[in-house]
């Protein structure tokens, strides 16, 4: 249409690409959160459409991404029907300055992307090119590398695990971890950031198709069994088919000798 043009809708920061989830938004800023999430649910767990409004200060998209960013680092607990801060959660709002690192660095690293990055890497210096290669090996959606890496880059030094040393990243061994901070290295599970966690309602427009069930080759046949075994040849009567063949020069004479020992086979003719 000549004078018009055609909008298209920017989706929103976090959802609709496929690939390993991560979370997205800064430590320092899931922790605002949390703290918001431990008042706001004090006295017992919240619905969604009253968690998302009333700590993360938007009820769409947005709101759906910041949730998922502070279950990943298991500070929250439920679903839409009901979410509560967690224990880690008040261990953070109540810790005292001394106290409050190693329960950052337990968050930090309940996110399991963001461990497997770490745990690669841990007591090295390294660019964020090395980290955005961690990343890329549990399959973070290539356009979200960069803004992966940036994101644990941050919340690595909120949470005391890195120092930047110029443009690298110096992270501290696990050996220099507190006990209580301390968090065993997961495994990365198949769950894409279209579907990030149950009753979040992002939608999945772009993950890994579900697997369709297989079936046994013979129920891939007509008139095959799921056992693998052929029923009988039904007779003509039971068929109740009718044939014919338009025979002409372009008509491909072993593909009609085999159409007909197929129906002969099945009573057909």
């Amino acid at each position: 249409m000549v004078g018009s043009e055609v909008q298209k809708t920017k989706p929103p920061k976090g959802g609709r690409k496929g690939g390993t989830i991560f979370p997205r938004i800064p430590l320092a800023q899931v922790i605002e959160y949390s703290n918001n999430a431990v008042r706001k649910t004090h006295t017992g767990p919240q619905p969604a459409e009253t968690l998302y409004v009333g700590v993360f200060g938007n009820k769409g998209p947005e709101g759906q991404v910041r949730a998922s960013a502070l279950k990943q680092h298991a500070l929250l607990d439920g679903d839409t029907k009901g979410y509560k801060a967690s224990k880690l959660a008040q261990d953070i709002q109540s810790a005292t300055p001394e106290e409050k690192t190693d329960f950052l660095r337990k968050a930090f690293l309940s996110s399991k992307t963001f461990n497997h990055i770490y745990t690669t890497y841990q007591g090295d210096q390294v660019s964020p090119a090395r980290l955005g290669q961690a990343a890329a090996a549990i399959k973070v959606h290539p356009d979200s590398v960069d803004e992966c890496v940036d994101i644990f880059i941050q919340g690595a030094v909120t949470a005391g695990l890195a120092t930047r040393e110029g443009d690298d990243l110096k992270l501290i061994g696990s050996s220099d971890i507190g006990t209580s901070a301390a968090v065993q290295p997961k495994e990365i599970d198949d769950v894409t950031e279209d579907a990030e966690e149950e009753g979040l309602g992002i939608a999945d427009t772009g993950g890994k198709p579900e697997s369709l069930p297989k079936l046994p080759a013979a129920a891939a046949v007509i008139g095959g069994r799921p056992d693998g075994s052929e029923p009988p040849p039904p007779t003509p009567k039971q068929a109740g088919i009718t044939v014919a063949f338009t025979v002409d020069s372009s008509l491909d004479a072993e593909k009609l000798q085999k159409h007909l020992e197929l129906l002969r086979k099945y009573g057909v003719i």
